[in-house]
């Protein structure tokens, strides 16, 4: 090789580095054609998860692979990445597939690994399962060999069936104060606690989003409804203590991306158990850049257990659905700057819904964030009636009505009212005397 080729390889070289430590660059990290040496025919993969080994620290990707053209009969599978973002497919190894819980396929995977049994603890929702609200648990030893498996089901705090569709299973391990998991397709999305992950078998799990209404147990969605359209595969995460929220949804366009929600500091929901609704920014704090067309985006996953702060996700085709390509599905990742995406200050937020947290009185905290102004807009009021905003910096005064919260009064008129509060609390709750159809409030952080 001469001085010229010499130079060129290091600058290649060079670029291919920079362009990975650049924030947004999208790079591929698995292609189902890259997986086809493995899993003949292989149409998709999706769904990563990172973990780390224990003892080396070596990172592994969990993620799911298919052969068949329609994308039912998913497996989970699991390899080795490394530093440089490369998966060694030579020694990929396949957990699990459907035929372990008697189900047509596992798409999705989530997992935490349990200290106490030692043991990998896997969670799935299935395509053909018994039921909408049951999801598999497998769990596993060091290296992902199976040694039992269950269900769990899921009902909300009223007793209903929870929607899981193919949104996944989301763990939070909490260890002594028990795993916290997200779960539910759309509006069904809550918050729910098994109080010792390591039991065995692991009880069902018990919905905290709900309020005491007249005496009866009354679930919410803990998203907006202007940002839960299909709100399907999703990640909960702790972040500076805080609950952060990743999760695919659609636009009015029927195009697929990936939003950011913001919750309460972890302590309200592992010592009290306050329910509180997350907020979203307006506009997503996420750029990724593709030098091709870009397609659907979806399928996130947070991780910095690679050496740089990654989001993993999953790229798919803007065909009409129908057709041999549906499902083919690539894994891309790119560094992100967490400061800036997980951080709801300096951006405009918004809360809202249509009969969700308005109908219950004035119980459910909404976090602010040290907000410099809210707007409050509410539509399709019936009649003249009174809006009550409770004011407070902690979340356990609004729900528990303690005297420790400011109530402030508003007239609204029939149709549709816009209401400005400079310098809000951190925490509010709306509460209002009469029917409406949709409310929004706009937090300006």
């Amino acid at each position: 090789m001469d001085y010229s080729q010499l130079v060129q390889g290091l600058k290649e070289a060079l670029d291919v580095e920079v362009r990975r430590r650049e924030v947004g660059v999208a790079q591929k990290v698995l292609s189902a054609r890259d997986f086809k040496s493995v899993l003949p025919g292989c149409v998709g993969v999706g769904t990563p998860f990172i973990v780390r080994d224990l003892d080396t620290y070596q990172p592994y990707m969990l993620f799911t692979a298919w052969s068949d053209t329609s994308g039912i009969n998913r497996q989970i599978w699991v390899a080795p990445i490394d530093e440089d973002l490369v998966v060694d497919v030579s020694k990929a190894k396949k957990i699990a597939d459907g035929s372990l819980f008697n189900v047509s396929g596992l798409n999705t995977v989530n997992a935490y690994w349990d200290d106490y049994n030692e043991q990998w603890v896997l969670f799935s929702t299935f395509y053909g399962g018994p039921a909408l609200n049951v999801a598999g648990v497998i769990f596993t030893d060091k290296d992902f060999n199976v040694k039992n498996s269950q269900t769990i089901t899921f009902k909300k705090a009223d007793n209903t069936d929870v929607i899981l569709s193919d949104g996944g299973v989301s763990v939070l391990p909490l260890y002594n104060k028990g795993v916290l998991l997200s779960a539910g397709y759309e509006s069904d999305r809550g918050l729910f606690l098994i109080s010792d992950g390591s039991a065995r078998p692991l009880p069902d799990p018990t919905q905290i989003n709900y309020a005491v209404v007249g005496g009866s147990n009354k679930p919410f969605s803990v998203i907006s409804n202007q940002f839960r359209v299909k709100a399907d595969i999703h990640q909960i995460l702790l972040l500076n203590q805080g609950i952060v929220m990743l999760s695919e949804l659609t636009d009015h366009r029927y195009q697929w991306f990936i939003q950011v929600y913001y919750g309460a500091q972890k302590d309200w929901i592992v010592t009290t158990y306050v329910p509180f609704v997350f907020v979203t920014p307006i506009l997503p704090p996420l750029t990724i850049h593709f030098t091709d067309v870009v397609g659907n985006l979806g399928q996130p996953h947070y991780t910095n257990l690679i050496k740089e702060p990654y989001l993993f996700f999953v790229r798919f085709p803007t065909f009409n659905w129908g057709g041999s390509r549906r499902f083919a599905h690539d894994i891309w990742v790119t560094r992100i700057d967490p400061d800036y995406m997980f951080n709801p200050i300096g951006k405009v937020l918004i809360s809202g819904g249509t009969n969700e947290i308005y109908n219950i009185p004035n119980v459910i905290p909404i976090p602010t964030f040290g907000a410099k102004k809210i707007v409050i807009y509410l539509h399709g009021v019936s009649s003249n009636g009174t809006l009550t905003l409770s004011e407070s910096n902690s979340p356990y005064h609004i729900y528990n009505q303690t005297d420790r919260r400011y109530q402030t009064t508003y007239s609204v008129n029939t149709g549709s009212n816009k209401i400005v509060v400079d310098n809000p609390s951190s925490w509010i709750s709306l509460g209002l005397d009469v029917n409406l159809t949709e409310w929004t409030v706009v937090i300006y952080t």
